[in-house]
């Protein structure tokens, strides 16, 4: 049975939102990573790592997928977890 944590601080929570990405991916046979990005303590994009399902090994990361979707928005500078 999962153990599920209580968030103490906003940072814990967006931590969990992206180890639920990373399950995903790892469920779907990816490496199990995730990423979101926050501005003004919004969620504002959310990704796993698709390396593998999607076969683009070069910049497939969570990390990148997240951004490229907002890529031309007109934020300010996001944080990453």
């Amino acid at each position: 049975m999962e153990k599920i944590l209580t968030p103490e601080t906003p940072a814990d929570y967006y931590i969990q939102e992206a180890l639920k990405e990373a399950r995903v991916a790892s469920q779907r046979g990816d490496y199990g990573i995730g990423a979101v990005l926050v501005l003004d303590g919004q969620i504002i994009s959310r990704a796993g790592n698709a390396v593998i399902s999607k076969g683009l090994r070069s910049w497939a990361h969570a990390e990148i997928l997240a951004l490229r979707t907002i890529e031309n928005s007109e934020f300010d500078t996001p944080e990453m977890y």
